[in-house]
């Protein structure tokens, strides 16, 4: 094993998971939780991003719309 190897970052990435669901969406469906990982993945990954304002606008505009009934069909 090369390099110190440690569980900080994971650790990091669940806490703000947690606190975001807590925080924002005060509770979650599972139906649903794969669309809320792909924001928290986006946004963990971005945190750093001093222009995540303008990628993120960039990215709403390049992406197609999701329909409410396509959003809660099973």
């Amino acid at each position: 094993m090369q390099g110190i190897v440690h569980t900080n970052t994971l650790e990091s990435v669940w806490s703000l998971f947690k606190r975001s669901v807590i925080g924002s969406y005060h509770q979650i469906s599972i139906k649903h939780i794969d669309r809320y990982l792909d924001e928290f993945e986006f946004r963990f990954n971005n945190r750093n991003n001093p222009y995540l304002f303008r990628d993120t606008l960039l990215r709403l505009l390049q992406t197609s719309n999701l329909e409410y009934k396509n959003l809660t069909a099973a």
